[in-house]
């Protein structure tokens, strides 16, 4: 649990600390429930590390063995993981982040783009991350799905449950967002190259 003091410090704030090869974020997010009131939110923390393939694997295998690929829960890091990684925020963090790291739970999450996928399936679709997940540098995630669900609804004027699904508009709304996801994941990189993330 984060002291008073610590809190007070990151409310209201955007707080980010960078070096090469690392890059920490912190923020507040909504509570459990979804609460913005003052003192109702919650901090989350993001801490971008370049980490070899043999760490990465200790990192990513939880405490019963098992090894993630793509999202370790909070309550599966092994302690041995835990403390590396409170070693290393004393070794290379100031003190704000060093408390943080101490204070909140950890979990963990390899950082890689992941190729665009195809967008129609049927009458289901695709959208945002479910349809390619780019680096978080962009920060595009919102703004992603929220033009790919708006592009689609502009596709699918018109349309109704009981037409043919208009294959040549969903074609073309498949086709520009695979063309956007692209451009955006090399803005990505370029942007995690810059500070010699990846």
């Amino acid at each position: 649990m984060p002291s008073d003091e610590l809190v007070a410090a990151l409310k209201d704030r955007f707080t980010s600390y960078m070096k090469p090869g690392m890059q920490m974020l912190c923020y507040l997010v909504p509570g459990a429930d979804g609460e913005t009131a003052p003192g109702q939110r919650r901090i989350n923390w993001v801490w971008y590390v370049n980490t070899s393939a043999d760490d990465l694997d200790r990192f990513m295998t939880g405490q019963t063995g098992t090894r993630y690929q793509s999202f370790l829960p909070a309550g599966y890091v092994t302690e041995a993981t835990k403390l590396a990684i409170q070693e290393m925020a004393e070794r290379t963090l100031p003190p704000l982040f060093r408390a943080l790291v101490h204070a909140l739970a950890i979990f963990m999450q390899p950082v890689q783009d992941v190729a665009a996928q195809p967008r129609v399936h049927g009458r289901a679709f695709l959208i945002g991350d479910a349809a390619g997940t780019i680096l978080p540098h962009t920060a595009a995630g919102t703004s992603k799905a929220f033009g790919d669900a708006a592009l689609l609804a502009e596709a699918l004027s018109g349309w109704t449950a009981s037409d043919l699904l208009p294959k040549d508009m969903l074609e073309r709304w498949n086709m520009a967002g695979t063309m956007d996801l692209e451009t955006t994941a090399i803005r990505g990189r370029r942007l995690a190259s810059g500070s010699r993330l990846g």
